[in-house]
């Protein structure tokens, strides 16, 4: 929603308050991309590593089965579309940046 967002933004406005709507939204979506990630690992991980001696509702993977926890552990690495994600807003937000640096030529 924060990119839409941003990205609509970029339509709406002139000179640096596009810029400055870029990078705001940017930034802002970059930390909600690693608060759900962080988020997903931590949920997922934890029941993995649960030791109560319950499956945590993963299917029998619980319990503190160490094995679980490495092939999660690999599934929640290989997030491919987090880091394109990522990747896109640190190349918006740079170029956003870029923009607000840069100095306004006079109108000839």
């Amino acid at each position: 929603v924060v990119v839409l967002a941003g990205l609509g933004l970029t339509f709406a406005g002139k000179g640096r308050s596009v810029a400055r709507n870029t990078l705001v939204t940017s930034l802002l979506g970059l930390a909600l991309a690693f608060a759900a990630f962080w988020w997903f690992q931590q949920g997922v991980m934890g029941h993995a590593k649960d030791d109560s001696g319950l499956d945590g509702g993963m299917g029998g993977m619980g319990g503190g089965n160490p094995m679980a926890a490495q092939m999660l552990d690999s599934m929640v690495q290989q997030r491919f579309g987090l880091w394109i994600n990522v990747g896109a807003l640190v190349l918006a937000a740079g170029f956003a940046g870029l923009m607000m640096a840069k100095k306004d030529e006079p109108a000839a």
